[in-house]
């Protein structure tokens, strides 16, 4: 054990100690949290030198209980433990509990803990990386929903086939007894030129235009204001105007 350590005090402008630590090297030169040396070394004072590491824990701990912690209402010094190996008598205030508290919240789990949580979650490990069959699936549907899942009706089946249909052909339920897709478009140019188009697909494929823009317009009998479109007026021919 070699006796490279000291004690060492920092000390106010009136000369009276406000820290006591125990260092080796320049220990008592350096910066640390909460605490900082006086700019001027001067009153940077070495209480006692060629100490082994023992020693200047116990010289320590002696000259803080002599001279008392401010925290502690002891004493005059800013000291937070009693000294010595470790942090003994460490008075945390209110907002250092808080700030520790929440930084154990966001703490991640390890894989071995997720690990177990997920097989005391499932209650069964032997189902662990297994597939459900159709059957199970459907009981954990039905046990989820309280309410059997039962087939469609044909009325049901016909009404989506219905839908189903207009879509694909751009009605969108808007279509009445013929869909939009295949009736004519009118389209006004800016320069007041006309032309017509035998649908909407026709209308896309020469202009370039988007389906369901031409077909809003067609629908709202107005003028598109940006895109490909841009200023063309758009509508439907109805069979009076063929």
């Amino acid at each position: 054990m070699t006796n490279d350590y000291y004690t060492y005090a920092y000390l106010r402008k009136d000369k009276t100690p406000y820290y006591i630590g125990k260092g080796i090297g320049n220990r008592a030169f350096v910066k640390r949290k909460g605490i900082n040396p006086p700019r001027d070394i001067s009153r940077i004072l070495f209480l006692k030198k060629n100490l082994t590491e023992t020693e200047a824990f116990k010289h320590e701990v002696y000259m803080i209980d002599v001279l008392g912690r401010k925290d502690l209402g002891t004493g005059i010094l800013h000291n937070r433990t009693d000294g010595g190996e470790g942090t003994s008598g460490r008075v945390q205030s209110e907002e250092t509990k808080n700030k520790i508290s929440e930084a154990n919240k966001g703490k991640t789990l390890t894989e071995e803990h997720r690990k177990k949580c997920s097989e005391a979650s499932r209650g069964n490990t032997n189902m662990l990386g297994k597939k459900h069959s159709e059957e199970s699936k459907r009981k954990m549907s039905e046990a989820r929903t309280g309410v059997p899942i039962k087939p469609f009706s044909e009325e049901h089946k016909r009404r989506i086939g219905e839908a189903n249909a207009g879509e694909k052909n751009g009605c969108y339920g808007r279509c009445g007894e013929k869909n939009h897709q295949s009736k004519k478009v009118l389209v006004v140019y800016p320069d007041g030129n006309q032309k017509t188009f035998e649908s909407i697909k026709s209308v896309t494929e020469t202009l370039g235009c988007d389906k369901g823009t031409v077909r809003k317009h067609c629908l709202d009998n107005t003028i598109c204001l940006r895109g490909k479109c841009k200023n063309l007026s758009f509508s439907f021919l109805t069979e009076n105007n063929d």
